[in-house]
């Protein structure tokens, strides 16, 4: 009995364990590319400053000034929709893959619960005395 139950107390912590690595690599796959989503944000942010700056000091005219202004904000709004676009892709992932990481958890979870509530036979112990009965009263009328 005692082997038995460390079997399987060493199991489910193995099996514990296992999933938290599991939960661990989705979280940093997500992480990662939400670093990335979010460098290439600042990069996109310095671009436009520096282009503003750039048409800025090539252009005189007013009326150039702003044209070419409404088709560098125009351009990069489109950048970053797409980077927006991206981020709500990575976290719909992030989201299906901790679904079906909550799913396999509680199949394994529930796995573990039938084993352990699953019935095993007894056996019976004999002390090799005869049964007691109780005394029977009756009644006297």
């Amino acid at each position: 009995m005692t082997n038995e139950f460390f079997s399987t107390l060493s199991g489910n912590g193995q099996v514990a364990y296992q999933s938290i690595q599991e939960l661990g690599a989705i979280n940093s796959r997500a992480l990662n590319k939400l670093a990335e989503i979010q460098f290439n944000f600042a990069k996109l942010g310095v671009e436009s400053s520096m282009e503003q700056a750039r048409l800025l000091a090539d252009i005189s005219n007013y009326e150039d000034i702003l044209s070419a202004g409404t088709d560098l904000a125009s351009e990069y709004g489109d950048k970053m929709m797409a980077l927006t676009l991206e981020t709500t892709e990575v976290m719909s992932a992030s989201r299906d893959e901790l679904i079906a990481w909550v799913e396999k958890q509680f199949e394994e979870g529930n796995e573990t619960v039938v084993k352990a509530v699953k019935p095993k036979p007894v056996a019976k112990k004999t002390s090799g005395k005869p049964a007691q009965t109780k005394p029977t009263q009756t009644k006297i009328a």
